[in-house]
């Protein structure tokens, strides 16, 4: 009888499996279809801001007029406004430098290979931290269904970079897990976390589970690979450079909520690098689920600057409050990222910017975590994980409804995270406690001395 059930769930995963397959080869033919298509406009905006540092040019104030060449002209950005479109940091435009002379076509398509690539290597990794290989099948199933989702059309289709950040968190993870026999596995996880921080500055907030466990050595790693990588870069920006990123910033957050100039540029016809699709753009529901702009459009009242901090450092506050009654408990390492990257997420609705849907590519973190944690959620209380079943359904079921019929974006993604805070939560609280953990070590010892002293009793009796 017990065979027949896993041979039954075997085909049912190997099913699902050639499901998840088929959808992600169909996404991936929209999305070379949709790269030939459009320009994708927030990879230009990289590429140009790579350029004019490579330049010595202040990529963050500048504005393009006819002296230069095109290689410089970002199609999309308002000459009116005082500040550029670009709203990544030094760092991460240094990253785009070695392949900034190449034509901007050979990097749209360039990047078309990399965020899939990415994507897939992300999965694989999760995948090779599987306890099985029915778990490994499963982080496959999940992924690839992720990359049938709107979603993922659309950050591809604006050559967005959170498939990246995806990555590298995906990266840390297997460091920390598959080479945990070596001492310095989880400094070298921390490493990864500290240049994505210095990346992504929101992703600093994965420190927050990591200290509340005594992660100490991903600590020192995580403030070790922060440095070093904005030192590393600091002979392409300097000071001046993150100067005028400060202030840009700031005066992005106005242009976030409609108080200054609009988006909006003559040169969007224009043919540009030989390309004269470069201003076009796919056209998405506009979601914006940021903080900043739902206190805009629901109370007509501005929120920038301090106050949108302290809402932010009050949020992670409590995330960290929460996980606080559970630091002694040996929690799993896939619970303890899974609370990291939740806390990585709840912050990103606190900036001072637009939060489109392409940001929620990064749920694959919550989702594959979750998927690896699959065996100890089946064990919860049956009311705990039916509770998470729920919400999660009702969050799919509003995020479907949003992209079909328009709605509350806000309040359907806020359901998909309370299902996965709420899953992280139960796991950290199922998770053993180290002090039980050390006596059950502490009475293996002893039984193996018993045996010992029993041995050498004998030993000397025969003798």
């Amino acid at each position: 009888m017990r065979r027949g059930r896993d041979g039954l769930r075997r085909l049912i995963i190997a099913l699902a499996l050639a499901a998840a397959v088929g959808l992600s080869l169909w996404g991936m033919v929209e999305d070379v279809h949709n790269t030939r298509e459009y320009g994708g406009v927030d990879l230009r905006n990289r590429v140009v801001g790579a350029r004019l540092l490579g330049e010595g040019l202040d990529p963050y104030y500048f504005k393009w007029s006819e002296e230069y060449p095109d290689t410089l002209l970002d199609p999309m950005d308002n000459p009116d406004n005082a500040v550029s479109r670009i709203t990544v940091p030094p760092t991460l435009l240094v990253l785009h430098l070695p392949l900034s002379g190449l034509p901007y076509a050979t990097q749209r398509t360039l990047w078309l290979m990399g965020q899939w690539l990415l994507l897939l290597a992300s999965i694989y990794l999760f995948a090779r931290c599987a306890p099985s290989r029915s778990v490994a099948a499963l982080v496959w199933i999940a992924g690839l269904l992720l990359s049938a989702t709107p979603f993922w059309r659309f950050h591809v289709e604006r050559g967005q970079v959170y498939a990246l950040y995806a990555f590298l968190v995906a990266l840390s993870y297997w460091s920390c897990m598959r080479l945990q026999a070596r001492r310095s596995a989880a400094f070298a996880g921390g490493l990864i976390l500290g240049a994505l921080a210095a990346l992504r500055p929101t992703f600093i907030f994965m420190a927050v589970p990591l200290l509340v466990f005594g992660k100490w050595r991903i600590c020192a790693g995580m403030a070790c690979g922060l440095v070093v990588l904005v030192l590393i870069c600091a002979p392409f920006t300097g000071i001046s450079t993150w100067r005028s990123y400060v202030r840009a910033m700031r005066q992005h957050e106005g242009d976030n909520i409609g108080v200054n100039q609009p988006i909006g540029s003559p040169y969007t016809d224009r043919v540009i690098e030989g390309m004269d699709n470069l201003g076009a753009y796919m056209q998405y529901p506009p979601v914006n689920t940021s903080v900043q702009w739902y206190f805009r459009y629901r109370f007509q009242v501005d929120v920038m600057g301090g106050p949108l901090v302290l809402m932010m450092a009050a949020a992670v506050l409590l995330l960290a409050f929460i996980t606080l009654p559970f630091r002694g408990r040996a929690a799993s390492m896939a619970a303890i990222y899974m609370m990291g990257s939740l806390t990585v997420l709840v912050s990103e609705y606190f900036l001072p910017a637009v939060k489109p849907s392409y940001v929620n590519i990064l749920w694959l973190l919550p989702v594959e975590f979750a998927v690896l944690e699959g065996r100890s959620i089946a064990s919860l209380k049956r009311w705990k994980w039916m509770a998470a079943s729920l919400v999660l359904s009702a969050g799919i079921y509003f995020n479907v409804a949003v992209f079909r019929y328009g709605g509350d974006a806000l309040l359907a993604e806020s359901l998909v995270l309370a299902a996965f805070l709420w899953t992280a939560l139960c796991l950290l609280q199922e998770s053993p406690g180290k002090a039980s953990g050390r006596r059950a070590a502490s009475s293996e010892k002893q039984v193996l001395e018993a045996w010992q002293l029993f041995g050498d009793g004998l030993v000397e009796k025969l003798s």
